[in-house]
Parts: C-alpha cells; sequence; structure tokens
C-alpha cells in the first residue's frame, strides 16, 4: 500500500521557491556555471531587457553561452531573449561552438545550438552555409543524437541551414 505523507510546511516552503525562482534545478550546471546563480541575480527577471541584455553583454562568451542553455533548459518561460548577447558576436559565437559542439553529449542542447544558429542566420548575423566548419560540427553533433524526434527537427533545421 502507498501512503501519501502529509504535505510539510518545509515541503511548501520548497515548492514555492521552485515557483518563485522559475528554475527546474538548483544545482543544475552549464560549464561550471550554476543556472540558479543566474536566476537570483535577476539575469532573466526582475528588470528592464535592456538592462538585463547589457549585463549579459559584459560577460565573458562562456559565459554567455552557459546564461543561453541556462535560459532555454531551465527557465521557465523560456527565456530565448538571453541568447541574444551569445548569439549577437557571430564569428566568435561560431567559433566558440564549434569547439564546444564535440563535447555536447545532451539532445536537447545540440536541439538548442542549431535553434540558435537558425537564428543568427535568419537575423543575418552569421552566415552557416558559408562556414563548413561549423556545419560539419553541426552535422556530427546532430548525427550522434539519441531521441529521434529532436534529431528530426534538428536535422530539418540544419538543412535548411546548409541549403540541403
Amino acid at each position: 500500500m502507498n501512503a501519501r505523507r502529509p504535505c510539510t510546511p518545509l515541503h511548501g516552503a520548497c515548492v514555492l521557491l521552485l515557483l518563485a525562482t522559475g528554475c527546474r534545478g538548483s544545482a543544475t550546471e552549464v560549464d561550471g556555471y550554476r543556472c540558479a546563480d543566474f536566476v537570483r541575480s535577476s539575469v532573466y527577471y526582475g528588470r528592464s531587457v535592456e538592462v538585463r541584455l547589457a549585463e549579459i553583454n559584459s560577460y565573458p562568451i562562456d559565459k554567455q553561452y552557459a546564461v543561453f542553455i541556462c535560459g532555454v533548459q531551465y527557465v521557465r518561460p523560456p527565456q530565448w531573449e538571453a541568447a541574444q548577447p551569445f548569439a549577437a558576436h557571430g564569428n566568435a559565437t561560431a567559433e566558440f561552438l564549434v569547439r564546444k559542439l564535440p563535447l555536447v553529449r545532451d539532445d536537447t542542447t545540440i536541439e538548442n545550438i542549431v535553434t540558435l544558429v537558425g537564428d543568427m542566420d535568419a537575423r543575418g548575423v552569421y552566415e552557416t552555409a558559408k562556414d563548413s566548419e561549423l556545419a560539419r560540427a553541426l552535422e556530427r553533433a546532430v548525427s550522434g543524437m539519441k531521441n529521434q524526434v529532436q534529431k528530426m527537427h534538428a536535422q530539418n533545421a540544419l538543412d535548411q541551414l546548409t541549403g540541403e
């Protein structure tokens, strides 16, 4: 028999904290940066978009990448606008991703990176079709994806980027 445990005041406080922060996991890290720290520092909420984006833009590129991944994967609603400073670097972002993609093993992260690169391409920040190194890195990452639905989505987006 499965007995239900009563909701304790501490349990209720944890639920409220989780809802208030919008973060799915306080221990979640991206490249050594804790997602919860970004939430607590008002990177995603609590200030004007302009102020938040200016702050993110002042970070080094690896921290901007972490803000992007945390913002779209662990914050609800997803904070795609937090990816703008990272994406705006164009060439530097592409070079960073070429180095980063071989290390990424998470299908959701790969799919989010392909989506980001597609957005960069659509905004005219970067022309992926002209960068065979980035295209190859994306193709290798997508080909290794396990989740078939995410893989299909990422492959379709990649085909549009590379003109295939």
